[in-house]
């Protein structure tokens, strides 16, 4: 915490209940195997006992959790890991003047990421990657996944498939499946119902695809009664690399910028992104699964500059 600062802590003294009644303690190094109650000083002086749920603790290792659970966090890499998370969690408290119960979540994983700690593992995702910061904010809100394998693989081409997953996971897309439109995307292709999401939303504008139900008019229930099933269209190609600009085109809201002045000023309004920002553009080169995660990460969190 720099010494610059003026921050104005509530103290609190730490209590050891013992056999012999209760001794304060100001250090938690002084006192053996406790038993903690949490007292809060107030402002007359007087202390008092607060609820431990009340204001919660930050315990990196006696955590709670079932026998299975604990067996995988009792090692020493892990306990490092939730010790630094602790640690940073008490001074981000501190700075915002709340109890560690009511600190946002979203901003301790955000600091915690700033400080190169895995908070989803992957192989092959080094801490010096472009990407690393964008992959690991995504996926602790379950917008992106690794492989089976435990890989990401950032430098690797973006998929028509892997796209459209990734545009409803970001965007919160409603889904909605009206037909099976694609003969090379089965309803058993494990992206079936985001890309007709995507189709049904009119979002495949970038592929040149538009949805067939603004040419059909008014629903004639003589003509369309029952569920006959449409006609299909050629192809949708869901293992073709996307580029960058349908990737721009499929993300970018309804305004009058064009696709290259919306990527540049959304990668710089956000830390994510702004590192990022391409010298050229080129809506023609294919972009990386990584790329892909900096330009989402930068449309959900912009910070302008901050």
């Amino acid at each position: 915490m720099p010494p610059d600062q003026d921050h104005t802590i509530n103290q609190t003294v730490v209590a050891q209940h013992s056999r012999q009644g209760n001794r304060a303690a100001s250090r938690l190094s002084h006192v053996p195997h406790p038993v903690w109650a949490v007292f809060a000083a107030t402002e007359d002086g007087a202390v008092r006992e607060r609820d431990v749920g009340e204001i919660g603790l930050l315990v990196p290792v006696a955590m709670s959790a079932t026998h299975v659970a604990f067996s995988a966090v009792r090692m020493d890499p892990t306990w490092m890991a939730m010790g630094q998370a602790a640690g940073v969690a008490a001074v981000l408290s501190l700075r915002a003047g709340v109890p560690p119960r009511a600190l946002d979540v979203a901003a301790l994983q955000r600091e915690l990421i700033r400080q190169k700690c895995r908070l989803m593992f992957y192989w092959a995702v080094p801490l010096d990657h472009p990407a690393f910061a964008a992959i690991q904010w995504l996926s602790v809100r379950q917008v992106v996944g690794g492989y089976p394998d435990r890989t990401f693989q950032p430098d690797q081409p973006l998929t028509r498939a892997e796209l459209a997953t990734l545009a409803v996971q970001a965007l919160a897309i409603w889904p909605s499946v009206t037909n099976q439109h694609f003969e090379d995307v089965s309803y058993r292709h494990w992206a079936f119902r985001e890309i007709e999401t995507l189709y049904d939303h009119r979002m495949l504008k970038a592929f040149g695809i538009l949805p067939r139900w603004t040419e059909a008019g008014r629903y004639d229930p003589a003509k369309y009664g029952g569920f006959p099933r449409g006609k299909t269209r050629d192809s949708f190609l869901p293992e073709s690399p996307v580029t960058w600009g349908q990737l721009v085109g499929t993300l970018r809201p309804a305004t009058s910028e064009d696709d290259s002045a919306w990527l540049r000023r959304t990668l710089g309004a956000s830390k994510f992104g702004r590192n990022a920002l391409p010298k050229t553009w080129e809506p023609e080169r294919p972009v990386t699964r990584g790329e892909a995660c900096i330009l989402v990460a930068s449309v959900l969190s912009p910070d302008h500059g901050k």
